[in-house]
């Protein structure tokens, strides 16, 4: 049986370097996959490939990399995501002084033609020089680009390493840090809203606790689908905490209301005899941050969802106004 292990980011570029294989994602992926001989039957296609001293080709790791792999679970599933994030940053910070370094030769260069060149050269070498400067702009433009957009992953595996594993969300105090760094970085872009779980009580004495914890899963995946974070934690009282960076709470709302009319419009059974439970609905509160203290938002937004459920359910009440009923 295959040793379980866990790659260094070192092992896995001498793989790639012996094999001359590019430093991407995908080829990181194939060799995180097989080093961490995770899935025996993968890394056993590889290792009969390998044998001998044959380096894989572009083709080989395509066609090896086709294989389904095995299922992983927990820290197995952040794991390889995070050492390949480390190594895009890591890449972003080498590629960042490279551009720095060449921009800083190019303008110095073309600073000596501008001291030492005739006058008449001087609209050309200005023009170079600009030039190099909308050059580096962009490029550090995009890198400053991927580094939020890492940033982002990063929370998200962070997100999935503290879910509570039956309900599939964060737990109260997770969620509620995560709203608060938000709203310090970045208090004008967040939409917040508390969703209440319309038929916990009726679920929880008909069926258990176990179901009720399924049923809250699949509102969490739903809302998550729809509303397209991770950032959805458990407040307490089958309400769910969800934390959106948006700048358009209404269309924030319309995709809410989506949600609801989606897990609304589920038949749920219990997969253990098959029983019909229904349909379940989920009510819900939701208002933009709007620069307002982690406290004072997330009472405003606990208010709306208590409306919301007082109305008899199955709606979001948005600020300053009501939709789906």
């Amino acid at each position: 049986m295959a040793d379980r292990s866990t790659p260094r980011s070192g092992d896995v570029l001498k793989f790639l370097d012996t094999h001359r294989l590019d430093h991407n994602p995908d080829h990181y992926a194939f060799a995180w996959r097989y080093l961490a001989k995770r899935d025996p039957s993968f890394s056993s296609a590889v290792a009969e490939l390998i044998d001998g001293g044959v380096r894989l080709s572009e083709r080989d790791v395509a066609r090896l990399s086709a294989s389904a792999p095995a299922p992983l679970r927990g820290t197995d599933t952040v794991a390889p995501e995070l050492e390949r994030i480390s190594l895009d940053i890591l890449a972003i910070i080498t590629a960042a002084s490279g551009e720095t370094t060449t921009f800083g030769r190019e303008l110095t260069l073309a600073a000596t033609d501008l001291i030492q060149g005739k006058p008449e050269d001087l609209r050309a070498i200005v023009g170079r020089m600009i030039a190099y400067s909308s050059q580096a702009e962009q490029s550090l433009t995009a890198m400053s680009r991927r580094t939020q957009q890492l940033y982002g992953e990063l929370r998200a595996l962070v997100h999935i390493a503290q879910r509570d594993p039956a309900r599939g969300v964060l737990p109260r105090e997770a969620v509620e840090q995560h709203l608060r760094d938000v709203l310090a970085m970045q208090p004008g872009g967040i939409v917040i809203a508390v969703v209440t779980l319309d038929d916990a009580r009726r679920l929880r004495v008909s069926y258990g606790e176990a179901v009720t914890a399924r049923v809250v899963r699949a509102l969490a995946e739903t809302l998550g689908k729809h509303l397209g974070t991770t950032a959805i934690g458990d407040i307490g009282g089958y309400r769910l905490l969800v934390v959106v960076e948006a700048t358009d709470p209404d269309g924030v709302a319309a995709r809410l209301n989506d949600a609801r009319m989606a897990f609304s419009g589920r038949t749920m059974r219990v997969r253990e005899d098959d029983r019909e439970i229904g349909t379940v609905s989920f009510s819900g509160g939701l208002a933009p941050a709007r620069s307002r203290s982690f406290e004072v938002v997330l009472q405003a937004v606990v208010a709306l969802a208590g409306q919301a459920t007082a109305g008899g359910g199955d709606m979001i009440v948005v600020e300053g106004a009501v939709t789906g009923v």
